[in-house]
């Protein structure tokens, strides 16, 4: 494998702006290092990701939890319930 597996757990990327050319080569570059595009989209602070995942197989709600944890330690309370949506409305797509 081209990327290491930390632990044996999933690694989570998020990637912004796949729609533009430059995000779409950005896209495959990820595609073709292993990683593979989960089935929902984060949407923070107004700005949208695609997820994805590298490592163990795990489910999109496994990973929407794991997803949501990390923000929650980044953004408290009120900031966290008004500026990050997992999934976002719109399912894989950023």
């Amino acid at each position: 494998p081209i990327l290491p597996v930390w632990r044996g757990s999933p690694v989570l990327f998020d990637v912004r702006g796949a729609g533009e050319q430059r995000g779409r080569r950005r896209l495959g570059f990820y595609r073709r290092a292993g990683l593979r595009q989960m089935g929902y989209a984060t949407r923070i602070f107004g700005v949208p990701f695609l997820v994805l995942a590298y490592g163990p197989e795990i489910s999109d709600e496994a990973l929407m939890e794991v997803n949501r944890k990390i923000y929650r330690t980044a953004f408290f309370g009120a900031a966290y319930e008004r500026q990050v949506l997992i999934p976002a409305e719109g399912g894989g797509q950023a």
